[in-house]
């Protein structure tokens, strides 16, 4: 366990007759206490609705370990993030990318700028049935995205503070899910 600052190590694999191979292992900093949960999401997932159903541009977002169904449900065994962000950037018209931006819960769901809604952002983990472990709603939380980073920090009505991170591709689809894992 790290308790630390993240920290990186490089060692290499020699046989003789065979090609040295450098692996590198990094581990994130640790859980200093300030946060119950800080779950490094190795799958991001969305649909773009565009303007269906605001002024501003709906991005629905999904990020998960195991990725969602289809149709945006939870698969059984695993641990899901939803947020129902909303954004006066439109999306690309071949592959809208979740706009960069600090996005603030928005309780009374107005749909505004920079917000994500009370009614459509939760979280769950699924049990080995498909049926809920635990769920929870959001208290308060903040997202931040920044040049393929969104990080959320939450807090949840069962009293935990979560801290959500994923890097990589934020481009979302249409009118189904496929994984940008």
């Amino acid at each position: 366990a790290n308790n630390g600052e993240a920290r990186e190590a490089n060692f290499a694999l020699k046989y003789p007759e065979a090609k040295d191979v450098v692996v590198t292992v990094k581990q994130t900093a640790g859980n200093s206490g300030e946060y119950d949960v800080i779950y490094e999401v190795n799958r991001f997932e969305g649909i773009y609705f565009g303007t269906d159903y605001s002024t501003n541009y709906n991005y629905y977002i999904i990020l998960s370990d195991i990725g969602a169904n289809l149709d945006g449900s939870p698969k059984a065994n695993g641990t899901y993030y939803f947020f129902d962000i909303y954004s006066k950037v439109a999306g690309d018209s071949d592959a809208p990318v979740l706009p960069n931006g600090t996005y603030k819960f928005d309780a009374e769901n107005t749909f505004g700028d920079l917000t994500f809604s009370d009614d459509g952002s939760w979280y769950a983990e699924m049990d080995d049935k498909g049926a809920y472990k635990q769920s929870a709603n959001i208290i308060d939380a903040t997202i931040t995205v920044t040049d393929g980073k969104f990080e959320a920090i939450v807090e949840f009505t069962n009293g935990e503070v979560h801290k959500i991170i994923y890097e990589g591709d934020l481009t979302v689809d249409f009118d189904y899910i496929t994984s940008t894992f």
